[in-house]
């Protein structure tokens, strides 16, 4: 039986050769150094040579997703890991021991300081922050709640509201968005729309803006970097995330750079956030529930979420957060519906979804969901708690599917492949494996519960054809070209 094939299904662990094997001619390999390991781990599937392929075809067409899948070889006496939870293999081995400066409490404090006082951010070590650091207090917290003593200091300090030009301590009137996708695009846009002075950061900055908008490259997980670079920011809008992989190692980082930046300038700090957080809740969903994560990235999901409300109680930033299931539209292209739904559509080919078609679910255009982000970076009583995005009323995937051929004038043609199967391929494909962990989303009603926000805000929401149309429109004109993926102007 092929050894590489067997390591797919066995639990890594450092074992010497057993003895049957001494016969058999393998090439020797290294055992892999301390920083192989870690590199190995944070990269699910890294490179090796030579490759075995393993071919996939009929569950491969049946998704859309794949056709063959590369395995790796091992060193001798290496196995690979089954994650469970995420059904990705890759090569593991135990972490060395940190190095222990100081008893746990000092070392929590030291890790909270760059959020608590702001000329110490610098000290912050390089690398992904660890959301173990949180206080218990924060860290298992069933709900939000009120605002503290801290946020009410915080709403004292000094805020002269006209319209969008909002005015804070440091005499700036910027709205600093992070993110250039499809959400980044349009919150920027609302506000330029407004006439509001407005700056999009990116990791890159290679994606075109519309004439007007500042469009700047940052790494906003560095700490000494983002905390000069936003100094003259008086409104952040977080509207970035990291590849779903990449979640655990770079999402709490990411946000830990804009909590420092908004704490160091006194802005407000929007998040955009989904609502993974809370699990298999009971449908509708509303604010209140606590969160029950029952998916990795639910479980880093849930714990940002405390993070950024304990920062608003203790009075280091003034935080509001606004959440949705899902969203589409212009410069959308990723998302469970964006070129895998209307660029097909568009292209006459088959819709790629995922669980059941028949299941509501709530989507909402993003020009809504930009609305909504201005919205909370504008308003006092928005601040301190999390919000559930206006939507329209919620249609089943099948019917917003209908909508969407419809728009393009195409026979609705969709393919739904078996969850079962896409299971069976993330247990060997990590980024497949990444898709699973959230099927569940898709498999049973996930409805959002928006009367908190309706009663607070009264906003007008785009039909779901009206949006449809807007979206199919803009694929149609742009998407195909170079500049149209790319996000043209």
């Amino acid at each position: 039986m092929p050894a590489r094939s067997l390591a797919l299904s066995r639990i890594v662990t450092r074992q010497p050769r057993p003895a049957s094997a001494a016969a058999e001619v393998r090439p020797q390999m290294p055992a892999p150094t301390t920083t192989a390991l870690r590199a190995a781990e944070v990269d699910p599937m890294p490179v090796m040579s030579p490759p075995v392929r393993c071919l996939c075809a009929p569950v491969g067409t049946l998704t859309g997703i794949i056709t063959a899948v590369t395995l790796r070889p091992l060193p001798n006496g290496w196995k690979v890991n089954h994650d469970g939870l995420t059904h990705s293999c890759r090569l593991a081995a135990p972490r060395p021991p940190p190095v222990a400066h100081g008893p746990p409490a000092a070392r929590r404090a030291d890790r909270l300081r760059p959020l608590r006082q702001a000329r110490h951010v610098r000290r912050v070590r390089a690398g992904p922050a660890r959301l173990r650091c949180l206080p218990a207090a924060d860290r298992d917290r069933g709900r939000d709640v009120a605002a503290g003593q801290g946020a009410q200091d915080a709403a004292r300090r000094p805020l002269v509201r006209i319209g969008l030009h909002t005015m804070t301590g440091n005499g700036s009137g910027l709205h600093v968005v992070v993110g250039s996708g499809g959400l980044g695009r349009a919150v920027a846009s609302r506000l330029r729309a407004e006439g509001a002075p407005v700056r999009v950061v990116s990791r890159s900055a290679t994606r075109p803006l519309p004439a007007g908008i500042a469009h700047a490259a940052l790494d906003v997980a560095d700490v000494a970097v983002v905390v000069p670079a936003l100094v003259d920011a008086a409104v952040i809008y977080n509207c970035a995330a990291p590849a779903y992989g990449r979640w655990p190692e770079e999402f709490p980082a990411l946000q830990r750079g804009l909590l420092a930046a908004a704490r160091a300038c006194g802005a407000v700090l929007v998040s955009a956030e989904n609502t993974y957080l809370y699990g298999i809740a009971q449908q509708p969903f509303t604010e209140d529930c606590p969160p029950q994560p029952i998916s990795r990235k639910g479980a880093v999901r849930a714990a940002m979420t405390a993070e950024l409300l304990a920062a608003h109680r203790r009075g280091d930033v003034r935080v509001a957060i606004g959440r949705v299931v899902a969203f589409y539209g212009p410069h959308q292209l990723a998302g469970p519906l964006g070129s895998r739904v209307f660029g097909a559509a568009v292209a006459g080919r088959r819709a790629k979804v995922l669980g059941d078609v028949d299941q509501p679910h709530t989507y909402v255009f993003v020009d809504d969901v930009a609305e909504a982000l201005v919205t909370l970076g504008t308003h006092d009583a928005a601040l301190g708690r999390a919000w559930h995005v206006p939507a329209p009323p919620t249609l089943t995937t099948r019917e917003l599917l209908t909508l969407v051929y419809g728009a393009a004038g195409r026979p609705l043609r969709y393919l739904c492949p078996p969850s079962a199967a896409v299971r069976a391929i993330g247990r060997v494909v990590a980024g497949v494996g990444e898709i699973a962990e959230m099927l569940y989303t898709f498999e049973r009603p996930t409805v959002a519960d928006d009367s908190a926000y309706r009663a607070a805000f009264h906003p007008a929401t785009t039909s779901h054809a009206d949006a449809v149309e807007r979206t199919v429109a803009w694929f149609r004109a742009d998407a195909r070209s170079p500049a149209g993926l790319r996000g043209t102007p």
